[in-house]
């Protein structure tokens, strides 16, 4: 399928065609990929490669497109967030334009928690950012800036778990308003068949978005964005009269002002984010609650001057790590933990100019402060420094270093897409993280950059760093202590990333590459030596093509990658009716490789001056492999017997289709 991406070279050059006029030179390039940058200067993905692409169940994901890119790690269906060039979920700097956001994921990482009919593209970079507060790569969605020319403009996405539309309102004096709202049905729809191995599922998710724009002068706008999102899931188990039932949401809330003084801009926010989840287990003799949430006010401001760049921001944070309620026949066990407070206060000056119209360089620093809730002080220096060399037709090279640092962490049982993870701040449980990073890249242009070729080495070393060990059983321990829990260390990530363009024409995509480690080692005698973060894919292969054929355009995506460590059991025995199990080294183990392949067909039905709707068929795991998720232990009434043995995807193959309509 993906052989066109190395077909006739010589058709590249068909894809750009000249016209003359009168000493002038008309280039058009024809179908644009809708995959913009480069590795060396970040990327940035538009909406109308999201559209085309293959959905699950009729709705779009950002956030699992930019799975397909280079230095990203593939996750399983049961598995969220994102994993950049080997770093954390919680490493990443995800905002929507500059406001950061919190728990972004609905159930099991299978829907995006953007509703993508509102953003207008996504930016994406593996390098952290010097105005950011993060040791990872960033991933920003942009806020809609520009209403069409009609009064009135919108979009209608009906699919089968989920309906969702946006509404584009053009006023006078500069007024333009962006209005979107998404809602699953699934329950009413599915509730029948929505089961886990026989017990029933109920789960929903709705999310909002509204952003209102006011030109108050010619060189000055004002945006009011907010967004907001909660899901609900419960698990019936009658068979052991057990209740589990999941609530979280995220919301933000933010003014901008932009100031475009022609040689200098200013951009202003004001911003409030917040996430909260609450996990309840009810059982005859059991009742089990886990509240946690985290919330920041702030501002930030950002000053740019011809080759300058100033930021300042102050940020204050409210979180409470979870905080088990527990009511048994072996007593009362309820955790009063107390909510962290932190301040976090920098500014940061970036310079950066070009030299003898071939050779960059860019040096930055940021001096900051966070204080905890025992009033301790973290100074943090900051330095960045890029250099860049352009050869001509012979391409780009760029090489980055900085010294970054971070002041929340991010736990917990499992990264599922489920509420049992929770934040911290630095202080309590551990000091602030910190990376040493270095990057190199290199960037070449093809047949007058049709293709586009870009080669990436990176190194981090990782300080500071945190996770879970505990279980669910653990709550039940009348003396637990979130930090008795907690295994610390410092990791090491490094790893090749390798991708190939085909940026314009009726056929377009990229096929990428990335070999990655991700080391961890820990402070604790039962954790000796070196172990592969769980999120650690040695090899990845992805491919992305969309074929647009008059009115149809036909796409398909592909994923080869290494398995996933996890911890192999040695042995384990039945005693007094409960199992006892021996496990060998941590993350000692391999799953087998994830292969997966996504086709989709976007068919156009009308499309003039006045509106366009059509139909997405998208088939998702068309291969129909049984990908391992998770190892679990099993019981077999037949045999008699217990098994450690892997778990699939509930659904093999998951076709879909979805109906849109613009105006």
């Amino acid at each position: 399928m993906f052989c066109v991406l190395y077909g006739t070279l010589a058709r590249a050059q068909i894809d750009t065609l000249q016209y003359e006029l009168k000493g002038s030179v008309l280039v058009s390039t024809g179908n644009k990929s809708g995959l913009k940058g480069r590795l060396s200067e970040g990327m940035t993905l538009e909406r109308s490669l999201i559209d085309r692409m293959p959905q699950f169940l009729g709705s779009g994901d950002p956030i699992g497109l930019m799975r397909m890119l280079p230095g990203v790690q593939t996750v399983t269906e049961y598995e969220s967030g994102i994993h950049i060039c080997g770093g954390e979920n919680s490493h990443n700097d995800v905002s929507v334009a500059g406001v950061p956001v919190f728990g972004v994921s609905h159930l099991f990482g299978f829907f995006s928690a953007f509703n993508p009919l509102h953003y207008q593209q996504i930016s994406f970079s593996t390098s952290p950012d010097l105005r950011s507060n993060r040791i990872g790569g960033s991933i920003i969605m942009e806020i809609p800036d520009s209403a069409s020319k009609a009064a009135v403009s919108g979009e209608l996405s009906l699919g089968l778990m989920a309906a969702q539309g946006s509404l584009k309102l053009k006023g006078k004096k500069k007024v333009q308003a962006t209005l979107s709202a998404r809602q699953s049905f699934l329950n009413q729809l599915y509730g029948p068949w929505l089961k886990l191995e026989g017990d029933p599922i109920r789960y929903g998710f709705g999310d909002w978005n509204a952003t209102i724009s006011v030109g108050v002068s010619p060189n000055d706008i004002i945006t009011f964005d907010c967004y907001t999102g909660n899901d609900d899931a419960s698990l019936l188990e009658p068979n052991i009269g057990s209740d589990i039932s999941f609530k979280w949401g995220n919301a933000i809330a933010a003014c901008h002002w932009k100031h475009n003084g022609g040689d200098w801009k200013m951009n202003n926010s004001l911003f409030f984010s917040g996430y909260m989840s609450r996990m309840n287990l009810s059982q005859a003799d059991l009742k089990l609650s886990l509240p946690s949430h985290i919330g920041t006010i702030g501002y930030k401001g950002n000053y740019n001057k011809r080759c300058f760049r100033t930021s300042t921001e102050l940020a204050l944070y409210d979180a409470l790590p979870q905080s088990p309620e527990v009511d048994s026949n072996f007593g009362n066990n309820s955790l009063t933990q107390r909510s962290q407070r932190g301040l976090e206060a920098n500014m940061s000056i970036l310079y950066d100019t070009l030299l003898a119209s071939r050779l960059g360089i860019s040096a930055g620093l940021k001096a900051g402060v966070f204080v905890d809730s025992g009033q301790r002080l973290y100074p943090q220096f900051t330095p960045q420094f890029s250099l860049s060399y352009k050869f001509g037709r012979c391409g780009k090279a760029a090489f980055h270093t900085g010294w970054y640092h971070q002041n929340l962490f991010q736990t917990g049982l499992s990264n599922v897409g489920l509420p049992v993870q929770f934040w911290f701040l630095a202080g309590a449980y551990s000091k602030p993280q910190s990376s040493l990073h270095f990057d190199l890249s290199y960037d070449l242009g093809l047949l007058n950059d049709a293709l586009l070729l870009s080669a990436e080495l990176y190194f981090k070393k990782l300080y500071n760093q945190v996770e879970y060990r505990g279980t669910l059983l653990d709550y039940l321990n009348a003396s637990y202590r979130t930090e008795d829990y907690l295994l610390k260390g410092d990791g090491m990530n490094y790893g090749l990333n390798l991708m190939l363009q085909k940026v314009s024409g009726r056929m377009t995509g990229w096929i990428a590459y990335s070999f990655g480690r991700a080391l961890r080692r820990f402070d604790n005698p039962d954790y000796p030596g070196i172990y592969p973060s769980s999120h650690e894919r040695l090899h990845e292969l992805n491919a992305v093509c969309s074929w647009s054929a008059g009115p149809c355009q036909f796409s398909g995506t592909f994923v080869y990658a290494s398995g996933s460590p996890f911890t192999v059991p040695e042995y384990f025995y039945v005693s007094s009716g409960g199992i006892v199990t021996q496990y060998g080294r941590y993350n000692g183990g391999r799953m087998r490789p994830y292969i997966r392949l996504d086709l989709s067909a976007n068919i156009t039905i009308i499309k003039n001056e006045r509106q366009e709707n059509g139909i997405n068929l998208s088939l998702y795991n068309a291969l129909g492999r049984r990908n391992d998720v998770i190892y679990k232990m099993t019981f077999s009434e037949e045999k008699g017997k217990y098994a450690f043995r892997p778990m699939s995807f509930l659904l093999r193959f998951v076709p879909s289709i979805s109906y849109y309509h613009r105006f």
